[in-house]
């Protein structure tokens, strides 16, 4: 997406279009068992799908789709290459609106069909795409608007864990295409966990259970749950250093059982010598991605107010509820 003035380049990595927190489910409905028609419930991931022993999946939401378009109430145009939610689509022409910013939306291979790693190699394929296109590339709003300069990577819940991911990766891998850099890094509500509980985390032991399944289900067992990949905490602290100086921020909803390891994430940035910025915003009283839910709440508004002024240094943050600097 890209508005009509634009410097700053972000990739936007999406959880996938899922809206709800995905707590602990109850017991497989009986439709789900599979009685009637010889199928058995391998896993049934409320509130997002179900998957057979035979293989087949069952998605429940995250599969509506929404056309390219010119948003009269924001003024921001859209081609489509691959993203389509209509939930993200609504997000982005708010954030490419409000930050004057070209915005590219990843739509990557989801789990259980493509377990991981296969979400982070899409997301740098889509990295290196965008870098290549930024320079002399043949899609025009990269090539004639974009910064790579001012490069920034963005996720909600699963997508803030791909792009730290991916932070890490082009921090390790030589740099990226033509001395390009990451900018900035802004996790909103990242979805991380880990084997050891960290300082304020509430989480019951059904609900840790729930999440190591859950993390299981996603990598099929290639990542152990205190791999970094999902428990940057137990990083080394010179592992910290790949972030380069890259300025990082990181989004929690106090109600959300994840927020624990948001800030935990940010107290071991801070304490690993890494020498960047790392900023906690929180807002309370509100759960798991909840400005997507409710994209017009004030609330949401503020926290938009927040990444903005994160993507465009200098500006005054609207203090939502919380802001830890």
């Amino acid at each position: 997406m890209a508005a009509s003035i634009s410097s700053a380049l972000l990739l936007l990595l999406n959880m996938a279009g899922a809206l709800l927190s995905p707590r602990a489910p109850p017991p497989a409905p009986a439709a789900l068992t599979g009685a009637g028609d010889g199928e058995d419930v391998d896993f049934f991931f409320f509130p997002f799908l179900v998957l057979y022993k035979s293989g087949r999946v069952v998605r429940f939401i995250g599969t509506d789709t929404v056309p390219a378009s010119m948003d009269p109430a924001t003024g921001v145009a859209s081609k489509d290459v691959s993203a389509f939610s209509p939930t993200y689509h609504r997000y982005l022409n708010a954030l490419v609106s409000k930050a004057r910013v070209v915005a590219v939306s990843v739509e990557y291979h989801l789990a259980p069909e493509h377990r991981l790693p296969r979400a982070y190699d899409d997301a740098w394929a889509a990295l290196r795409w965008v870098l290549e296109n930024a320079g002399a590339g043949p899609e025009p709003w990269l090539s004639r608007h974009g910064d790579t300069a001012r490069l920034f990577l963005v996720g909600d819940s699963a997508g803030g864990n791909i792009a730290h991911n991916v932070a890490m990766r082009a921090g390790g891998e030589g740099g990226l295409h033509g001395g390009a850099a990451i900018h900035g890094v802004a996790l909103l509500d990242p979805y991380f966990w880990g084997k050891r509980p960290v300082p304020s985390e509430t989480a019951d032991p059904a609900t840790r259970r729930w999440r190591e399944r859950t993390w299981g289900f996603v990598c099929a067992g290639r990542y152990e749950v205190d791999d970094p990949v999902i428990d940057p905490v137990a990083m080394a602290r010179g592992e910290w250093r790949r972030l380069g100086r890259a300025r990082v921020l990181v989004t929690v909803a106090s109600l959300d059982t994840l927020s624990a390891r948001g800030r935990a994430y940010v107290a071991a940035a801070r304490a690993s010598g890494w020498g960047g910025e790392a900023v906690l915003y929180e807002t309370p009283g509100e759960n798991h991605v909840y400005f997507l839910v409710e994209p017009d709440g004030e609330k949401a508004a503020k926290e938009m107010d927040a990444v903005v002024a994160f993507i465009n240094e200098g500006e005054q943050v609207i203090t939502a509820s919380r802001m830890d600097a």
